[in-house]
């Protein structure tokens, strides 16, 4: 897969396979009879799904929103606020992952990704 050759349209659809198909994982885990163990696959396929939709630059909806943004603003004026968008969902992110940390303890999963996040938007 090459973006260059790529139009931003046909770009955003191959990032929202990825969110699609969690979803839909999440959706046929309820049909039929639904045990325990199908009941948790499908709340961690939505999870994951939601997670991966975030506008955070380096996840499906970073490269969802800076396509729709480049399309509608320009490759220019897009990136600049795409970049600014991501900055703050990963800020909000991190800072919900330390209240959660703090309230609730035990899971640092969060926390490690969205440092991540952090480090990797820092970096440029």
């Amino acid at each position: 897969y090459d973006p260059s050759t790529v139009s931003y349209t046909r770009e955003a659809m191959v990032a929202a396979a990825g969110p699609l198909a969690n979803l839909a994982g999440f959706l046929s885990c309820f049909l039929g009879e639904c045990s325990r163990g199908r009941a948790l696959f499908g709340v961690a396929c939505l999870s994951l799904a939601v997670f991966n939709i975030l506008p955070i630059r380096h996840l499906d909806g970073g490269v969802i929103l800076r396509d729709l943004l480049f399309s509608l603003l320009g490759p220019v004026r897009g990136e600049i606020t795409g970049e600014k968008i991501s900055r703050i969902c990963t800020v909000c992110l991190w800072t919900c992952a330390v209240a959660v940390q703090i309230r609730c303890g035990g899971n640092l999963s969060l926390l490690f990704i969205s440092v991540c996040l952090l480090t990797k938007i820092a970096g440029g």
